[in-house]
């Protein structure tokens, strides 16, 4: 790790307000998994999740109620999962059915669009192309079916699914140390940590002004993070003392592969770049990154004009 990653990470690690999300990696061409997605045993099977179903939309939300504290973002996101080619949205399901001789429809069959089929649990798997990476998110079971072992078999589907596709994409998931089922599922199915991901509690983001979604913030311009946190006075002296000439700012995605790719070869950082649990990686869904680049808010630091030779990158956003 370099002198200036490691002063970053120190700085993270002593605000208060953050939480640590424990990130792990699974290489999908050793992984141990079953020999089908479509069903795991009598009692359920794994389709897509279908957002023009109500009954899915309503299950999910049932899922998501006790998430976050009731602010889950997964029932605002799951239909863009689905149609975001880079994903696959999975659900599992109960394996009942019920006849369609009363459905006014011919052009979906039963499974396809679920109906009769109870939503247990859920899970996307998202695929991450410029590094050849994949990610696991918003894994949720039903609370009414929860210490079943629901995530293990998704995870299970999900691995199967990418080693279908591509033998040499490496997964990615995190979850945060709390979580004794996530971290069991996750285990059970070969992942291994590999970092730790410094994020924010959302409770305390909510409560600075202009970083909330409520309408009464709309027209406050938030102050930056460490400054409405009322931090700026943790930052190291020697960080203060890093010249301009010394910062240079990542305008094109393939440039911050670059650079992330020499941080990792260098031992300065994963080789990716953190965001709110998780990976961001570059691809044409990503636009939040691409606002950042073209406002210069992405930025690396050349150390070795003030310390050694080496090099970090961090970001700003």
């Amino acid at each position: 790790m370099t002198q200036a990653n490691k002063l970053f990470s120190i700085l993270v690690v002593i605000i208060a307000s953050t939480i640590p999300a424990l990130s792990f990696s699974l290489d999908s061409s050793i992984a141990a998994m079953p020999t089908t997605t479509t069903t795991t045993n009598m009692k359920y099977q794994i389709r897509p999740y279908n957002p023009a179903l109500e009954s899915d939309v309503l299950t999910l939300k049932e899922i998501c109620a006790g998430v976050y504290g009731g602010s889950d973002y997964l029932p605002l996101l799951a239909a863009s999962y689905v149609t975001n080619p880079d994903c696959s949205f999975l659900a599992l399901t109960t394996a009942t059915t019920t006849s369609l001789s009363k459905k006014k429809t011919t052009t979906m069959s039963e499974q396809d669009v679920g109906f009769g089929s109870t939503l247990v649990a859920v899970a996307n798997y998202k695929r991450l192309q410029s590094q050849n990476i994949a990610w696991i998110e918003a894994v949720r079971t039903h609370p009414s079916y929860q210490n079943q072992g629901l995530a293990t078999t998704l995870l299970h589907a999900i691995i199967d699914l990418s080693k279908k596709e591509n033998e040499l994409t490496k997964i990615f998931t995190c979850t945060i140390q709390s979580n004794k089922g996530m971290l069991s599922a996750l285990a059970k199915v070969g992942f291994v940590q590999c970092n730790i991901i410094h994020t924010l509690k959302f409770d305390v983001l909510r409560k600075l002004p202009g970083w909330s979604s409520s309408a009464e913030d709309d027209n406050i311009i938030p102050l930056p993070l460490l400054d409405a946190l009322d931090l700026t006075y943790l930052i190291p002296p020697i960080v203060q003392t890093i010249p301009p000439s010394a910062w240079y700012t990542i305008t094109t995605e393939q440039l911050l592969i670059d650079w992330l790719t020499l941080c990792k070869v260098e031992g300065g950082c994963s080789g990716y770049l953190p965001g709110l649990y998780e990976y961001i990686v570059p691809g044409p869904n990503r636009n939040d990154l691409k606002e950042s680049l073209e406002y210069g808010l992405v930025v690396a630091i050349d150390c070795s004009s003030t310390t050694t030779q080496q090099t970090t990158t961090t970001n700003n956003y």
